[in-house]
């Protein structure tokens, strides 16, 4: 089947969203943070659209990890069963228009200041990354409306924000990558042992930008180089829930060269012997996805992953997933950021927003947008795009691809 798409728009004037657990959370202009259900989201396109359409955005959008379970795909196998599904976008990919739907508006102290950069909610925890420095806000979507405090965790100007592995890290440019753990607990003894014991650690000296493999980071630093920082973690519980949490970081390890490498063999494997790249002028990174990274080389866009397993050094290898066509590589040249998703990449150009996977790419917007997102590590949105424009927000799935 072509690829196609499935859209909720809501309307209204958003400055950032996160899809997190089962809530839409969205930042006003004005510096407010607003939550709905994902339920009431749900009821509202089957009320508008009818039961078909009500199931298939279930499906694509609101819970997209299940298009790749094994049941979905018995099912979709049988004969005439995804004709019969998927007919609504047989035509064409439409757009389900969402409005009146009653947001919850956060109790915090006060609006947050600054322009917003970056958002990350984590833990019951929203960061908001502004101009102005790092806050943070309690929330908890089974009591949206309780009264949290707004901590300026920092107070320096951040371009971007990830939170997970029980921390928060952040770009602050000169002032470098700055780590933080992040204190669980609720009402006073969150915003008290959050403001008194949780000191700043900084990771490394410049930062313009900073993305998550797993629990490791990737930094980029002042010179546009990408620097992997490691991070040391054990498992933890809290209550029912066990993840691993980061003990600390070791020194930065700058992935040019061995990106190269990789790419290299890559080519001295398939028909160039004695092929040698350039770094920069011939190989470039052009984001991370979480653990792969998508790399733009002479011979066509090419998937390394970076890999660090536990008492073994960090290595770098070919994703033998992904063989994309050379012709890709206009799309990949064009990246301004890259987003990771089950399917494969989300990429952002300044001309419009596409989905790079296994079978090749499609354009998801064909205009630009004002921030775009993407939920890897969730257990619900794994393939859902959220895309803010300069009056909607729009919850995006796909199939096809």
């Amino acid at each position: 089947m072509t690829p196609r798409s499935l859209s909720i728009r809501i309307p209204g004037h958003w400055e950032d969203g996160w899809l997190y657990r089962d809530h839409l959370v969205l930042w006003t202009t004005a510096g407010e943070i607003c939550s709905v259900p994902i339920p009431d989201i749900a009821d509202m396109v089957e009320r508008s659209y009818g039961e078909h359409l009500a199931v298939l955005s279930e499906q694509l959008v609101l819970r997209s990890e299940r298009k790749f379970s094994r049941e979905y795909r018995q099912m979709m196998s049988l004969p005439g069963v995804a004709d019969a599904v998927l007919k609504p976008l047989q035509d064409g990919s439409p757009t389900l228009i969402a409005p009146g739907l009653k947001f919850r508006r956060a109790d915090l102290d006060e609006a947050v200041p600054g322009n917003v950069v970056d958002v990350a909610v984590y833990g019951n925890r929203i960061f908001t990354a502004t101009d102005e420095g790092l806050f943070e806000a309690q929330y908890n979507p089974n009591f949206p409306l309780s009264r949290s405090p707004l901590l300026n965790v920092i107070e320096a100007e951040t371009t971007s924000v990830v939170a997970g592995s029980g921390i928060v890290a952040v770009s602050a440019d000169g002032e470098g990558l700055l780590s933080r753990d992040i204190e669980f607990g609720d009402a006073d003894e969150w915003w008290r042992s959050a403001g008194n014991n949780s000191p700043i650690t900084r990771v490394a000296d410049y930062s313009r930008g900073v993305s998550r493999s797993y629990e490791h980071l990737l930094n980029y630093a002042e010179s546009g180089e990408l620097a992997f920082i490691r991070a040391d973690s054990e498992y933890e519980t809290r209550g029912t829930f066990r993840e691993k949490v980061v003990r600390g970081y070791r020194p930065a390890v700058n992935i040019s060269e061995n990106v190269v490498k990789v790419v290299e063999e890559s080519a001295r494997r398939s028909n160039s012997p004695n092929v040698q790249f350039d770094w920069d002028s011939e190989v470039r990174v052009r984001g991370n996805a979480n653990y792969r990274l998508l790399v733009e080389t002479p011979v066509g866009p090419q998937v390394v992953d970076v890999r660090a397993f536990r008492g073994k050094a960090v290595e770098f290898a070919l994703d033998g997933k992904f063989d994309f066509d050379p012709q890709l590589s206009d799309v990949v040249s064009r990246a301004v950021t890259v987003g990771a998703l089950h399917s494969g990449f989300l990429i952002e150009s300044l001309e419009n927003v596409s989905v790079l996977g296994e079978n090749g790419s499609f354009v998801l917007i064909d205009e630009p947008r004002v921030q775009v997102r993407t939920f890897p590590n969730s257990k619900r949105y794994d393939d859902t795009v959220l895309a803010v424009a300069d009056d909607f927000v729009e919850i995006i799935g796909f199939t096809g691809v």
